[in-house]
């Protein structure tokens, strides 16, 4: 191991006096967004992942799915030459999938008479509306002024139990049992099963009131907006 060590520390020994030349070790390839502020992704994950975009009119036009929700400056998927079928378009893609088989899921199981289950997503916009803000404030967070992704906020945890009819998980005064910060440490956000630094809620009044009031404009700008029914064919 002595010997090892001995040898290791010779290659980068200076020579005459001088450092050695470490240009060979720089990476040949980087992020096209390289010249961005990193930011984690998801929000507190440990992973500098993403980037902070301020120009968020053009992040928008990126984003067919979430664009007219995520109204702030926001962390995406840093693009890269290495992954380059993998950005904040393709992700927003995913989500409109995953929201879409969500909801046609559900809605079979609310429109079969064999089957008890109750209404949530076929009984108006509110609910889908909450879904749809849950999945894109998580996966696009919104990045504060020192480019830290903020988590999501309790209130939108609150808004998506209210609006999906969960009666008896809201009492008034009080957040739904799932929004609560025990039950988020122990089961992770909305009961996922997997609990984690990144499965945590926002509670700063700070933090969370912008959010807050976005929830609110959405909510009655969705009030008289069609229906989310999707057939099975999508």
């Amino acid at each position: 191991v002595a010997l090892l060590a001995r040898h290791a520390a010779a290659l980068y020994e200076p020579v005459g006096g001088l450092a050695l030349d470490l240009l060979a070790l720089r990476p040949t390839v980087t992020s096209n967004d390289s010249d961005l502020p990193p930011c984690e992704l998801p929000a507190n994950g440990g992973r500098l992942v993403g980037v902070c975009i301020d120009n968020v009119t053009a992040l928008q036009a990126r984003l067919p799915f979430c664009g007219s929700i995520v109204t702030y400056r926001a962390c995406v998927p840093a693009r890269h030459p290495l992954w380059p079928d993998w950005g904040a378009k393709e992700k927003d893609a995913a989500l409109s999938e995953l929201f879409k088989a969500i909801l046609v899921e559900r809605q079979a199981k609310e429109s079969d008479s064999a089957l008890d289950v109750q209404e949530r997503f076929s009984s108006g916009p509110e609910c889908p509306a909450a879904l749809r803000n849950v999945l894109c404030w998580h996966n696009f967070p919104k990045c504060d002024d020192s480019d830290r992704s903020l988590p999501l906020c309790e209130s939108t945890c609150e808004q998506f139990y209210t609006n999906c009819g969960y009666d008896t998980l809201v009492a008034s005064q009080a957040l739904p049992e799932p929004c609560r910060p025990e039950k988020v440490e122990q089961d992770g956000l909305f009961e996922s099963g997997a609990p984690g630094p990144d499965q945590r809620l926002g509670n700063s009044s700070v933090i969370c009131r912008s959010t807050e009031e976005l929830v609110d404009a959405i909510d009655d700008a969705e009030a008289n907006a069609p229906m989310w029914i999707f057939t099975s064919d999508g």
